[in-house]
């Protein structure tokens, strides 16, 4: 199954750093977290919300499907900015050059 959501994932049109799980997940999404209220989804669910846990970058207190995220795994450029009071474009290329995020990334202000 996680052979399955990363064929989804790396599958979708969406480009954007900032594309949050219904641009990544789409209709799969959508279902289990607006559309299945009336039926039980099964495992599902829990292994979307894993997934997705997994590889986003994520705030404490961001709910995914229902689950309330305890602590961030993940930083962004944006938020890994804010919490060391690196300027946004430096933390980029800071980054960069350390080979943590593809060279010539955008770092729009």
């Amino acid at each position: 199954m996680t052979e399955a959501l990363d064929t989804i994932r790396r599958r979708s049109p969406a480009t954007a750093v900032q594309a949050g799980p219904l641009a990544k997940y789409g209709p799969l999404f959508d279902w289990l977290d607006r559309r299945c209220n009336a039926i039980d989804p099964g495992p599902i669910r829990d292994l979307l919300r894993n997934h997705i846990i997994k590889h986003d970058a994520l705030s404490r207190g961001d709910t995914v499907l229902g689950y309330e995220i305890k602590e961030r795994r993940y930083h962004s450029v944006h938020s890994l900015s804010e919490e060391t009071n690196i300027p946004r474009v430096r933390m980029s290329r800071m980054l960069q050059k350390l080979g943590k995020i593809p060279a010539g990334a955008i770092h729009a202000e």
